[in-house]
């Protein structure tokens, strides 16, 4: 699976900074990570490094951002614009943010952006990213609401047809009680959660490339389980079904978001 992800993003990696929703999405989420100056951070699949960028300008000389990702493709894109901005205190590692080796009470801050579903054990991870923090650290993790994302529930509905499954990747974060257990049974305290509706309406054209994107992407294996006749009718119907939600707006995709913060005591 790490390599099969690694080269979904490397594919997309000189197209990702493109959508502006990553973009406010990051900017976000460094505004409710808590990010102070002097400080040591570690962001794991920090991708084309919109949230670490923005968190070593933070931090300051006196700080050190240390970015980590599995894609060689997303590292050169933040590799340029780090040395565009001329920054000596944000370095980049190639490695899996799951086994990254650092000495424990490293860190003060540890930041996952709307990644946790990408990993392939999220609460060995916390743990393990819970003794790299220092005493006081906070970590700060996002994840999406069961709600989030109608257009691929339409998909998982139509592939359920085929006795095949698309990855849930938001049941893990599906609601605050969830997010809240999670980071708990991690060690980690005075657990907040914040909830943000992100979602905006779509184009029809947009909605139905939603279609590729997630039949191309490594943890939704079980479309390449389709048949190319399957595939045409699979992908007819999910037409016909979104098209059914399309209003003057166009067509509404949710992104009920939570961010999480918890504290290392």
């Amino acid at each position: 699976m790490t390599n099969n992800l690694a080269n979904y993003f490397n594919q997309r990696s000189n197209t990702y900074d493109q959508s502006e929703f990553h973009r406010k999405f990051a900017d976000l989420f460094v505004e409710y990570s808590q990010i102070k100056s002097d400080q040591k951070v570690l962001e794991i699949a920090t991708g084309t490094g919109l949230v670490a960028l923005e968190v070593a300008k933070i931090v300051g000389d006196r700080g050190e951002v240390i970015g980590v990702d599995i894609s060689a493709g997303m590292l050169n894109q933040a590799r340029a614009k780090i040395n565009n901005l001329g920054l000596k205190n944000l370095k980049l590692i190639l490695g899996d943010g799951e086994k990254i080796d650092f000495p424990e009470n490293s860190f003060d801050r540890i930041l996952c952006c709307s990644s946790l579903h990408y990993l392939t054990n999220i609460n060995q991870a916390l743990k393990h990213w819970f003794k790299l923090l220092n005493y006081n650290g906070l970590i700060s993790v996002s994840g999406f609401s069961s709600k989030a994302f109608n257009l691929e529930m339409i998909m998982r509905n139509i592939l359920q047809e085929y006795n095949l499954s698309l990855s849930y990747f938001n049941e893990v974060t599906a609601n605050p009680e969830k997010c809240y257990q999670l980071l708990e049974n991690a060690g980690f305290q005075e657990i907040k959660i914040k909830t943000e509706q992100l979602g905006s309406y779509m184009s029809l054209a947009e909605s139905e490339k939603m279609w590729d994107l997630m039949s191309n992407n490594p943890l939704n294996q079980d479309f390449k389980k389709l048949s190319l006749t399957e595939e045409q009718n699979a992908r007819k119907k999910y037409n016909q079904e979104i098209k059914k939600l399309l209003t003057p707006e166009g067509i509404w995709n949710d992104t009920t978001t939570f961010f999480l913060l918890g504290r290392k005591i």
